[in-house]
């Protein structure tokens, strides 16, 4: 261990840092499964191709918040009485309530017909805009407070467990909750407000501990060095290789396994209509997940994050092409998936430490310090994934599928919704791990010397 390391971080500091985001992921759930096309299918009236092109509008103009703005607003937020990144831990919750509110709500349903499809594209810009601060937010400052790289890694595995045992709980209970303040057995307007509510109230009580440890972090290093545009973020993609290869990387990634949650609840609510199942599989996935954030745990020491990134990509095309071509019935592909979740949970623990390593290895290499600008970008890669994988959306569309309750669904419909959920994953999961060896260029040994250096150069500044 490094002499970092054994100064240790205080257990009040780290538990606050660990529970920060558990709200944050549940929150995320509301919009990132099918839940939100489906409420405004289904209650709102809002026809499905309608609603592809309204969310595929909103996360493009979301992306462009993320690429254009963050720097900005994190220059104005460094300024505040309240410190550097720790007010977007005050915004966030409360415009995360507000879209929500807009999006997926009794105000939603109420909206009149014509005003139903910009009021959902403003709720929902208004939720990532200030989510996607929050989260840059938490991974600078895992670069910045966290100078041990193993420690890196096994802080954010740490707390991944923690949201997953958030989302695994709530997982089983989601869709219960709904039918029982909404009182019948599809998604609903009651249904959705309450767990709006309760979602949103969650988060931000999970927000407040994360005001523990803001003090202990070196502001130095916040910004993406002594000049910040609206094009910092897409200027760095633009000239940093490794961002550039982490942008494109995380981003056909996570499209890889957003495609399949998208189309996987239309499977089983829509068609089978068998929710229970639904609920199994958002719990028993998540169970999973928390088994690969203790294997990342035990093997930190051991396990490099480039590894686990490759190894995890060839696993995950692997695994949603056995699916479409053994698996005969649709439990057998919920099992698989579900197995399939322990490599997802080891590639999304390995994210946050290798751009911290770019973090590191760009400050060397060129004297730069981009901390917030380069987790600009790991943000905008959820962006990025979100508009690609929306697309997926038009596609069931195209073959005839709607969540409408009177609607025929042949079996026609079925197998190509199948070839949909199991061949885009397996064409994402491909790309991920094509760009992430080709042009992620930052080896084991470059890292070594880049390290030993900025420490001698840290202790003599001293």
């Amino acid at each position: 261990m490094s002499d970092v390391k054994k100064s240790s971080i205080p257990l009040t500091e780290r538990l606050s840092y660990i529970v920060s985001r558990s709200g944050f992921t549940l929150i995320l759930t509301l919009y990132n499964t099918s839940y939100a096309p489906l409420y405004l299918n289904t209650v709102c009236g809002i026809p499905m191709a309608a609603v592809a092109s309204a969310m595929a509008t909103a996360k493009l103009l979301d992306l462009l918040e993320v690429l254009f703005l963050q720097p900005v607003l994190f220059e104005w937020a460094s300024k505040t009485k309240l410190g550097r990144y720790r007010i977007w831990f005050v915004v966030s919750p409360i415009g995360c309530l507000i879209g929500h509110l807009m999006m997926e709500s009794y105000v939603t349903a109420t909206v009149p017909d014509s005003l139903k499809v910009p009021f959902v594209i403003i709720g929902y810009v208004i939720i990532n805009g200030t989510l996607n601060i929050q989260s840059t937010a938490l991974n600078s400052m895992n670069a910045l407070w966290i100078k041990d790289p193993t420690e890196r890694f096994a802080i954010t595995a740490q707390m991944n467990v923690v949201n997953n045992v958030m989302s695994m709980t709530f997982g089983f209970i989601m869709l219960p909750i709904m039918y029982f303040v909404g009182g019948v057995n599809v998604v609903n307007a009651a249904g959705m407000t309450f767990l709006v509510v309760l979602y949103n109230v969650l988060n931000i009580i999970a927000s407040i501990p994360v005001f523990r440890f803001t003090g202990t972090i070196d502001m130095d290093q916040g910004t993406a060095g002594a000049r910040t545009s609206p094009f910092s973020t897409i200027k760095l993609i633009a000239s940093n290789r490794n961002v550039a290869g982490m942008f494109f990387t995380q981003t056909f990634a996570t499209a890889g396994t957003s495609s399949w949650n998208l189309v996987f609840s239309f499977i089983f609510l829509y068609y089978y209509k068998n929710p229970a199942v639904l609920s199994a599989y958002n719990g028993f996935s998540r169970g999973i997940m928390i088994f690969s954030n203790l294997i990342v745990l035990a093997l930190a020491s051991k396990l490099a994050p480039r590894n686990a990134f490759r190894m995890s990509f060839t696993v995950q095309s692997l695994f949603y092409a056995v699916i479409f071509f053994f698996a005969k019935d649709a439990i057998t592909a919920m099992v698989c998936v579900c197995i399939n979740s322990l490599f997802n949970g080891i590639y999304m623990t390995a994210a946050t430490p290798l751009y911290a390593e770019v973090v590191d290895y760009t400050k060397w290499e060129k004297g730069e310090n981009i901390t917030a600008t380069v987790f600009s970008a790991q943000q905008a890669t959820a962006k990025a994934q979100a508009y690609i994988s929306n697309f997926i959306l038009t596609a069931v569309a195209a073959i005839g599928f709607s969540a409408s309750d009177t609607a025929t669904h042949t079996p026609e419909i079925l197998d190509n919704l199948k070839k949909l959920a199991c061949f885009f994953p397996v064409g994402f999961f491909a790309c991920a791990l094509l760009i992430f060896t080709f042009i992620y260029n930052i080896t084991p040994k470059k890292m070594e010397i880049a390290r030993k250096e900025l420490a001698e150069q840290a202790a003599e500044n001293k």
